[in-house]
């Protein structure tokens, strides 16, 4: 898989001052025991620390360094506060292989994962609706496909998964970007 960060930019405007969006891969990718995908490497440079539409989180690692690799591993956990959270998750948790790494989440506390299966850059997205009764598989996109799914309004979540925002529509109709 490779980035789509061009399109995505297109569909959604980045901040014009993205916040938190550099620091040391290196040291990150060592204290988690993984190279992290390519893409989202790009979407931090970009974006940064940001909620989509005022909804959707996605956790970059900076300013949290160390804290990052707990914090992200305690998004699976959510899972396990819905009883029956687990019922319907195929996947393991990292650091199993194929397991699910969390990378973010909405307002509804829905987990949006990476699935940790084969290269870093080849790893695809679950997205798991609370209370976990609903889940979605995709393993042919990455972060910024997904991301792009959804802003162009193509994704099978769309439109129960993203309220509208407060800021400007792109010509799909998708609405704005809000920085944190």
């Amino acid at each position: 898989m490779n980035s789509r960060i061009e399109e995505l930019v297109e569909l959604l405007p980045p901040p014009s001052t993205p916040r938190n969006n550099q620091g040391d891969w290196s040291q990150l990718e060592s204290s988690l025991g993984t190279r992290l995908p390519t893409d989202f490497k790009d979407f931090t440079g970009v974006y940064g620390t940001v909620k989509i539409c005022n909804y959707l989180m996605i956790h970059t690692p900076f300013p949290f360094n160390q804290d990052y690799t707990e914090f992200l591993r305690s998004l699976c956990q959510e899972y396990d506060n819905v009883t029956g959270g687990r019922q319907n998750i195929p996947f393991p948790f990292f650091p199993k292989a194929g397991g699910l790494f969390g990378i973010g989440g909405t307002d509804n506390s829905d987990i949006l994962s990476w699935i940790t299966e084969g290269d870093p850059d080849d790893w695809g997205i679950f997205f798991w609706e609370w209370p976990g009764e609903l889940t979605f598989t995709f393993k042919e996109l990455n972060l910024t496909g997904f991301l792009v799914e959804l802003a162009s309004m193509r994704s099978p979540l769309f439109p129960g998964s993203m309220p509208p925002g407060r800021t400007h529509q792109n010509s799909s109709g998708f609405t704005g970007i809000f920085c944190i």
